[in-house]
């Protein structure tokens, strides 16, 4: 049962994704990119996003802050989709 709530991607239609991960300590450019593989592949189980490939998912954006930049205690990840 999906608890969120949002409008389901159709076949072929594009998104932007963002992504803010706020972690207790920052990753390289390639282990943040590489970290978000399995949250981008359960978007689209849920069909937040139709695929990942780059016909549906036309650009990703991802910032990092640390929790003690922002002034949290617990790790999370916030996602926007527009398109």
């Amino acid at each position: 049962m999906n608890k969120w709530k949002f409008d389901k991607a159709e076949p072929k239609q594009p998104f932007n994704l963002e992504i803010e991960t706020i972690r207790r300590r920052k990753l390289d450019h390639d282990n943040l990119y590489g970290s978000m593989k399995s949250l981008i592949d359960a978007l689209c189980n849920e069909l937040f996003i139709w695929d990942d490939d780059t016909i549906h998912l036309t650009s990703l954006k991802v910032n990092q802050k640390t929790c003690k930049e922002v002034g949290e205690r617990e790790e999370y990840t916030l996602v926007r989709r527009t398109g």
